[in-house]
Protein backbone atom coordinates (compact mmCIF):
# COMPACT_ATOMS: atom_id res chain seq x y z
CA UNK A 1 0.00 0.00 0.00
CA UNK A 2 2.91 2.29 0.45
CA UNK A 3 4.15 1.60 -2.78
CA UNK A 4 2.09 3.93 -5.43
CA UNK A 5 4.05 2.78 -8.46
CA UNK A 6 2.61 -0.78 -7.98
CA UNK A 7 -1.50 0.11 -8.69
CA UNK A 8 -0.64 2.83 -11.52
CA UNK A 9 -3.00 2.01 -13.99
CA UNK A 10 -2.49 3.73 -17.68
CA UNK A 11 -6.08 5.91 -18.05
CA UNK A 12 -5.54 8.32 -14.68
CA UNK A 13 -8.89 8.41 -14.47
CA UNK A 14 -9.09 5.09 -13.19
CA UNK A 15 -6.07 5.66 -11.09
CA UNK A 16 -7.88 7.09 -8.08
CA UNK A 17 -11.27 4.85 -7.59
CA UNK A 18 -9.29 1.90 -8.04
CA UNK A 19 -6.58 2.85 -5.27
CA UNK A 20 -9.38 3.69 -2.78
CA UNK A 21 -11.25 0.49 -3.82
CA UNK A 22 -7.67 -1.15 -2.88
CA UNK A 23 -7.44 0.49 0.43
CA UNK A 24 -10.96 0.23 1.62
CA UNK A 25 -10.62 -3.44 0.88
CA UNK A 26 -7.41 -3.46 3.42
CA UNK A 27 -9.63 -1.30 6.18
CA UNK A 28 -12.17 -3.83 5.72
CA UNK A 29 -9.86 -6.90 6.16
CA UNK A 30 -8.19 -4.84 9.27
CA UNK A 31 -11.73 -4.40 10.83
CA UNK A 32 -12.92 -7.95 10.46
CA UNK A 33 -9.81 -8.82 12.15
CA UNK A 34 -10.32 -7.04 14.76
CA UNK A 35 -13.88 -8.35 15.00
CA UNK A 36 -15.74 -4.74 14.54
CA UNK A 37 -18.40 -5.63 12.73
CA UNK A 38 -20.07 -2.00 12.07
CA UNK A 39 -16.85 -0.18 10.48
CA UNK A 40 -16.47 -3.75 8.63
CA UNK A 41 -19.86 -2.80 7.12
CA UNK A 42 -18.48 0.61 6.26
CA UNK A 43 -15.78 -0.13 4.74
CA UNK A 44 -17.20 -2.96 2.87
CA UNK A 45 -19.63 -0.21 1.66
CA UNK A 46 -16.85 2.34 0.54
CA UNK A 47 -15.07 -0.59 -1.18
CA UNK A 48 -18.01 -1.93 -3.28
CA UNK A 49 -18.80 2.08 -4.52
CA UNK A 50 -15.35 2.62 -5.47
CA UNK A 51 -15.75 -0.84 -7.23
CA UNK A 52 -18.51 -0.03 -8.97
CA UNK A 53 -16.48 3.17 -9.99
CA UNK A 54 -13.81 1.69 -11.37
CA UNK A 55 -16.26 -1.01 -13.02
CA UNK A 56 -17.84 1.94 -14.87
CA UNK A 57 -14.59 3.25 -15.50
CA UNK A 58 -12.86 -0.13 -17.11
CA UNK A 59 -15.92 -0.47 -19.15
CA UNK A 60 -15.02 2.87 -21.16
CA UNK A 61 -11.63 0.22 -22.46
CA UNK A 62 -13.94 -2.91 -22.59
CA UNK A 63 -12.52 -4.17 -19.85
CA UNK A 64 -13.75 -6.25 -16.50
CA UNK A 65 -13.26 -5.49 -13.38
Amino acid sequence: MSQPMLFRVPDSSIDYPLRQAIISLNRLGMACGHGDVTQARGYFAQAQQWLEQTATLFAKHKLAL
